[in-house]
């Protein structure tokens, strides 16, 4: 019997986090273990799970350690075969167990499962069950523990924002897969937040996504793809009326871009191929921004 562990990560949404947790309790086939990972919430969370779901492992962090190192806590610490993971606005489908390791069994080079995520009203994926992808939704998901073991886990550098695809990279690398399965539906509640915080976060992202390409293309494609990141920024300024996504986003990049370059390692040929696929899915900067445009006119 193959064993699964489960893990949410948290940060000041008790009453999200309940409602996840409820879900959880009442899955067809329970996981082996729940693992809640709080990144000091200051709202009760780490009371409220200790007291209404005694039989959910906490890790309470002492401060807010980010997405990605987060996510590492509850990671390292589950003992299941596979890892589904969860974000605390999500809502897992009743069978998601089953399926996952239905998943993992059908498809053994699979080393993530990028699960179909419901969110806004939209579906997340539009393709077959086992396709391979680029990368996969942070919000729900699932990992071979020994692939994810193999990666040396999510890079930790990344606060928030590109570490999914990232570690994605790394998986193809590694030698596994990482495969949509649009019949896992994970409900993601998507949260508002306030215009600064939006705008730090796009700044992550970009700072992110600049050393995800820096490390790992050659000089030719990396150049290629952070300018049309940039450029897709210069847009994104103006609709928000700010500089700071591509000012903030260009000053984290360059502050961290020597120890980026001390980890440099160019990916095979037939690797930067597949990221450079048009056809991507999820396409990130490899579609240029006319492609993109006509994409959008053409719906």
């Amino acid at each position: 019997m193959h064993s699964t562990s489960i893990v949410v990560l948290s940060y000041n949404r008790l009453n999200l986090l309940r409602e996840n947790l409820l879900q959880l309790r009442s899955l067809a086939m329970p996981a082996n273990e729940i693992i809640v990972v709080d990144n000091a919430s200051a709202d009760g969370s780490v009371a409220m799970v200790r007291d209404e779901f005694p039989e959910v492992k906490v890790i309470a962090n002492d401060s807010n350690l980010g997405v990605a190192k987060g996510r590492n806590c509850g990671f390292r610490a589950s003992s299941g075969e596979y890892i589904i993971y969860l974000d605390d606005d999500s809502l897992a489908s009743a069978d998601i167990c089953q399926k996952t390791v239905a998943a993992f069994e059908n498809y053994p080079s699979a080393g993530c499962i990028g699960y179909q995520i419901f969110q806004d009203g939209r579906l997340w994926y539009d393709c077959p069950d086992g396709t391979k992808i680029g990368s996969y939704y942070g919000g729900g998901h699932a990992f071979r523990k020994s692939a994810l073991a193999a990666i040396d886990y999510l890079d930790e550098s990344m606060w928030f924002g590109g570490e999914e695809i990232d570690s994605s990279l790394r998986m193809y690398r590694a030698g596994f897969e990482v495969i949509a399965m649009p019949s896992i539906v994970v409900t993601h509640r998507s949260q508002p937040v306030t215009p600064e915080a939006a705008n730090r976060r796009a700044a992550d992202w970009f700072a992110n996504f600049f050393a995800f390409y820096a490390r790992f293309f050659s000089v030719p494609d990396a150049s290629r793809y952070i300018g049309r990141m940039t450029a897709s920024y210069i847009g994104l300024c103006l609709r928000r009326k700010t500089s700071e996504p591509l000012v903030g986003g260009l000053r984290r990049a360059f502050s961290r871009l020597p120890e980026v370059l001390k980890r440099r390692e160019v990916v095979p040929p037939s690797l930067a191929e597949f990221y450079a696929n048009p056809t991507l899915i999820p396409t990130h900067y490899n579609r240029s921004l006319m492609a993109k445009a006509i994409a959008k006119l053409s719906r």
